[in-house]
């Protein structure tokens, strides 16, 4: 699997899945004031079950960055001439309650992607990442994202993670935009994998969310 996936001409280049599952049409794009930034882990930018691309198809000006195997980022001078404040979304001990940030001016954030050993590994040993300031989130359901066992409790997916945080920044208009986009993707992953694990199983559906 991975990166052969890019040459399978029976697979979407945005979603990687057969085009006969692809849900690329039918997601919608929205503008946000917030300036979002995924640093993705580089064994996770080739799978189905990444989250991440799913925030450079529904938000605009978005666009992944690679955190590769030699500890840096591509296009990583972008990252470091942005104009504070910058926030690091990953939680730890120092993390700022999102709900508690003083919101007078636009942010950005750096949401680093992958799975949760990847993740803190990238927050502790890129230098840049590991000296942002960082804020949490409390997640008031449980993850509707069904493709791994969470890492934590509470745990959510990278996607989920990015629209509490933007739940409070944006409001919730944009929070539901994202969670129904969101089950438009689970879906059609669900229905390409056909009950391949016991996750896959238990996971239902729901309806549009308003």
């Amino acid at each position: 699997m991975g990166r052969k996936r890019l040459n399978d001409t029976n697979r979407c280049s945005s979603c990687l899945l057969n085009k006969m599952w692809c849900y690329c049409d039918s997601l919608s794009m929205i503008n946000i004031k917030t300036s979002v930034f995924p640093v993705v882990h580089y064994r996770e930018q080739f799978l189905t079950s990444n989250t991440a691309h799913l925030i450079t198809s529904t938000i605009k000006d978005t666009e992944i960055h690679i955190y590769d195997r030699h500890k840096n980022i591509d296009n990583f001078q972008l990252l470091e001439s942005l104009k504070p404040p910058t926030y690091l979304l990953f939680p730890d001990d120092s993390s700022i309650p999102v709900e508690n940030l003083e919101t007078t001016s636009v942010i950005n954030i750096i949401i680093p992607d992958g799975s949760w050993v990847q993740a803190r590994k990238m927050t502790r040993k890129h230098p840049w990442l590991l000296k942002l300031p960082r804020i949490s989130i409390k997640p008031d359901e449980e993850s509707r994202y069904f493709l791994r066992k969470q890492g934590r409790e509470l745990g959510v997916s990278t996607y989920e993670a990015l629209s509490y945080a933007l739940r409070y920044l944006e409001g919730d208009s944009v929070f539901q935009h994202m969670r129904n986009q969101f089950e438009i993707a689970m879906a059609a992953i669900h229905r390409s994998r056909n009950g391949v694990s016991e996750r896959d199983r238990q996971w239902q559906p729901q309806s549009k969310m308003k």
